[in-house]
């Protein structure tokens, strides 16, 4: 199950969702190509919400540059393998 909920920011609300395998998105309110919401994913609460709400406060409020989070990334072997080179640099 991937847990969904929307986090003000000073950008605009941000759609932030997550599950035990990590985070599958941080999206904007209205963005150009939205994410596709299955049946997998439900609103609700799950811990790692919480822990990517703090992290996006903290980088919105200048005490945080980087990121700390586990990432579960769904996309094609090609897209993973250029998301995995990405966080290389």
């Amino acid at each position: 199950m991937i847990f969904y909920r929307f986090h003000p920011s000073p950008v605009g609300p941000l759609l932030i969702a997550a599950s035990d395998a990590g985070v599958h998105a941080i999206e904007f309110s209205a963005p150009r190509h939205a994410l596709k919401r299955d049946a997998r994913w439900c609103e609700g609460e799950h811990p790692l919400l919480d822990k990517i709400a703090a992290q996006l406060d903290a980088y919105f409020a200048g005490s945080r540059t980087r990121f700390d989070l586990p990432l579960a990334p769904e996309g094609t072997q090609f897209q993973r393998t250029v998301w995995h080179a990405l966080a290389t640099i």
